[in-house]
């Protein structure tokens, strides 16, 4: 916990009382920590199964409402916002053009849609539908739809090969991003079959999001929110964890969650957390107070690139050690030490 971490930098630094660097800087200080060790080693790893159709807290039509918007859920920017109109949010690019008094002939396929899960229940919808990637999101490792591996393609590169690229739907083949910082993924073509389940209580049913005045048994699989209804033992354990299947499972590299308060615990495992300890001293001694010290900031400086070059020297000698294979779709694959064999023509005895 933070309060443990703060306990032993205050330590080091001979500040036990906070006379010379207070608990914000502190705090500040081994968040920043974080985030660079992370640039650094990039040590943090994931592995998610993204909900497709994506699962959105709320949507919003006017740049203004974001700032009321509560950003603790996933908030989803609908239709097109029109600003040099007095405030007009529009389905449609022609609508756009008569607002601005303009000739031509903008026409657009597709129907507009306020919510990302409605994009999938019509048959063509106007826009990309976005997926969320996770809050800690930094890079992507690995990305699959359905078990199978897709790769990444710019939008620039679908629209010059695909001129119905936003309706179009099948088996997902692709992912594009509409810019590095974006946080959201995008497929295509669009999934023909998304995993919305139902309600029937079968073995087939998959994922129940809501369900109301409804009983559900031990087949019905994962249950989030019930109204009507009480927890018995068959309902299974309330969570947010989805299957693979039909989904996009993502392999990612993720970036370290600022501590608020003294509970908060740091993302890095303990053997880590020195290393950002060292990173905290060598800023708290090189800052402009009273408690600046040159020598101390630069040991600190070399006990953390000491600490960063060890792990990342523990990384590369894991990647090393690793015994990587060809494997067939089967599961077979081919040694590559191959042993004394009799020729092709050698009669079978």
């Amino acid at each position: 916990m933070w309060k443990d971490n703060r306990e032993k930098i205050r330590r080091f630094l001979r500040d036990p009382d906070g006379n010379i660097w207070t608990d914000g800087f502190l705090l500040r200080a081994f968040n920043d920590s974080q985030v660079d060790f992370n640039k650094t080693v990039g040590f943090l790893e994931s592995v998610e199964a993204l909900r497709v159709p994506p699962m959105y807290q709320m949507s919003y039509l006017f740049e203004w409402e974001w700032r009321y918007v509560d950003h603790d859920g996933k908030e989803y920017k609908a239709l097109k916002y029109h600003q040099q109109s007095p405030g007009y949010s529009c389905s449609f690019k022609w609508e756009t053009q008569q607002l601005g008094l303009t000739t031509g002939s903008e026409t657009e396929e597709g129907t507009a849609f306020i919510h990302p899960f409605e994009g999938f229940m019509v048959t063509n919808a106007n826009s990309p539908i976005p997926i969320w990637f996770p809050y800690d999101f930094s890079t992507v490792k690995f990305i699959a739809w359905d078990k199978e591996p897709i790769d990444f393609i710019t939008k620039k590169e679908i629209e010059s090969i695909d001129s119905s690229w936003k309706t179009n739907s099948g088996t997902p083949e692709y992912y594009y991003r509409e810019d590095i910082s974006s946080n959201e993924l995008y497929l295509y073509p669009k999934p023909s079959s998304p995993n919305w389940g139902d309600i029937e209580g079968d073995a087939n049913d998959g994922q129940v999001l809501f369900t109301d005045d409804f009983s559900p048994d031990a087949e019905v699989g994962t249950i989030i929110d019930v109204v009507g209804s009480s927890d018995n033992e068959n309902n299974g354990v309330a969570t947010d964890v989805i299957e693979n299947e039909d989904n996009v499972l993502l392999v990612y590299e993720g970036q370290p969650t600022d501590i608020q308060d003294r509970d908060s615990e740091s993302d890095y495992p303990r053997f880590l957390q020195k290393y950002i300890e060292h990173a905290t001293l060598e800023q708290a001694y090189s800052a402009n107070t009273d408690g600046r010290i040159g020598s101390l900031k630069d040991y600190w400086q070399w006990r953390k690139e000491l600490g960063s070059g060890l792990v990342k020297k523990f990384k590369w000698k894991r990647f090393a050690d690793r015994d990587l294979r060809l494997v067939s779709k089967d599961g077979g694959y081919r040694s590559s030490r191959r042993g004394p064999r009799l020729p092709a023509e050698y009669p079978n005895i």
